[in-house]
């Protein structure tokens, strides 16, 4: 079948008509035209059916200016450019004497310069950076990085590996530790709908002299609230606007701290699918995932979710025990919403030392891929 021209529209009193101008290719033995209604009878209409939602599916118009203000004022809180931009601003909180920390820590990992690990090699891959910021979180909780590296080096050869030789060590070191990377613990500095595959922001240092460090440290908390922020307003959105992905949830409660904890559950889902870019439309709550940070952080929220359940209604026989761990679930709730306070003030989202976070950043969604 061919189209001969494009759709046109036609607008009449009993409504708008759209029609499509089509040539059917017809078989040789086939006659051209078919006697009296057996033409309106018999023909093949699908070949014209299919062309015409093939036209109507594509997009090709330009945005208008309402649309393209509405995307970038999305854009601004999503979370696909809030994380990036807060770890990026860790990084540079952190100086550069912690980068000089963590070559010394690859560097006494890999001594010899002719084992199966070569650390100068380790650190001129482009996948140093990344695993840089993996080491970091083993040293935020107190574990020696340098163990770590010696432990899951020594879990399968490198380059020595006569099935699966690695073409990088540095990107097979990160995808060894960033599976066993720690989670956050719960502080009084951190905001308590963050994420735990988001990293806490640094407790504030009053004796901290330097400004520009301690503008820096103010903003990075700034930011994690506005993350923490973010995954409510998802929380809430789910609730207002069901989303086919939601129906393994369950329905939302009517019962006001049960729903609180709907949407706590909803939003941290919702932040993670926003973080990497699974649309709305897939049903699947959490697609499978078990490689790099996505990977890791689907594995907290899974946790997650299996630590915050909905209250079960309760049984005749098991009432004083179910009332017992109701009461308990609300209580740490309300606690929970007592503990928000006051909303944090304002800080410039131009960090010191950060310039243009934007530009920094790498694109969101368009992450290096560091896995082996």
């Amino acid at each position: 079948m061919a189209v001969r021209q494009g759709l046109s529209f036609l607008k009449r009193r009993t409504g708008n008509y759209a029609y499509l101008d089509t040539e059917t290719v017809l078989h040789p033995d086939e006659p051209a035209t078919l006697p009296g209604d057996l033409y309106y009878r018999y023909r093949e209409a699908t070949p014209t059916v299919r062309a015409l939602a093939a036209i109507l599916a594509r997009e090709g118009a330009e945005l208008s200016a309402t649309e393209t203000l509405r995307a970038a004022l999305v854009d601004v809180e999503s979370l696909a450019r809030l994380v990036p931009e807060y770890d990026y601003g860790h990084e540079v909180y952190r100086g550069s004497l912690a980068q000089e920390q963590a070559e010394q820590w690859i560097r006494d990992a890999f001594p010899d310069p002719d084992g199966e690990v070569d650390a100068t090699d380790v650190l001129a891959d482009a996948a140093w950076p990344a695993l840089r910021a993996v080491l970091y979180r083993f040293a935020d909780v107190g574990t020696d990085p340098v163990v770590v590296l010696r432990k899951r080096a020594a879990e399968r050869d490198f380059a020595s590996d006569p099935n699966d030789p690695a073409r990088s060590a540095a990107q097979v070191l990160h995808h060894r530790l960033v599976r066993h990377v720690p989670d956050q613990d719960h502080s009084a500095d951190r905001p308590d709908l963050l994420p735990g595959w988001v990293v806490s922001p640094p407790v504030a240092d009053p004796s901290d002299s330097d400004q520009d460090h301690a503008e820096l440290g103010d903003w990075l908390r700034h930011r994690a609230n506005r993350i923490a922020d973010r995954v409510r307003v998802l929380g809430e959105r789910a609730v207002n606007v069901p989303l086919a992905w939601t129906a393994d949830l369950g329905d939302v409660p009517d019962d006001l701290i049960t729903r609180e904890v709907w949407i706590g559950r909803a939003g941290h889902v919702a932040a993670y699918r926003e973080r990497w870019h699974i649309a709305d439309d897939n049903a699947v709550t959490l697609p499978p995932c078990d490689r790099g940070e996505q990977g890791r952080a689907r594995k907290w929220l899974v946790r997650y979710l299996h630590e915050h359940p909905l209250a079960e209604p309760v049984a005749e026989g098991n009432c004083q025990g179910a009332r017992t761990d109701r009461v308990r679930s609300r209580l740490g709730t309300i606690k929970r919403l007592m503990s928000r306070g006051p909303e944090v003030s304002p800080v410039s989202e131009s960090a010191p030392g950060l310039g243009s976070v934007a530009d920094t950043v790498t694109e969101a969604g368009q992450e290096m891929d560091v896995g082996p």
